[in-house]
Order: C-alpha cells, then structure tokens, then sequence
C-alpha cells in the first residue's frame, strides 16, 4: 500500500498524511518527510487493519 493510495483510500489518513508532511517540512528540511510520514502512516494502517503483515517491518 503506497503513501498516495492510503490517503485516498481513508479520508482520515489524507489529512494526517498532510498534516504530518507539513509539520515535517517546515520542522525538519533536512530530513526525508516522505519517508518517515510512510512509516507512521504504514503503523497506523497497521493499527487499523491488523490481520494484514505489519508493513512498517519490511522496512527494517
């Protein structure tokens, strides 16, 4: 599941998903905000539907 299909599957994770891009970008430039809001949205994702393999581990 990409970062842009969760945000248009879920209304509710659009507006994390943008929120948290925004409070990255303007606290954190220097780091990737792609990357760790795809890893908190992955967790929370996770949360919602536990029966799928936790994706945020194949990141690891």
């Amino acid at each position: 599941l990409s970062l842009y299909e969760a945000s248009q599957t879920i209304p509710l994770f659009r507006y994390i998903t943008y929120i948290l891009l925004s409070l990255c970008n303007y606290f954190a430039k220097e780091f990737r905000c792609e990357a760790i809001t795809h890893y908190l949205l992955s967790f929370l994702l996770d949360l919602h539907y536990p029966f799928y393999i936790p994706s945020f581990v194949l990141y690891l």
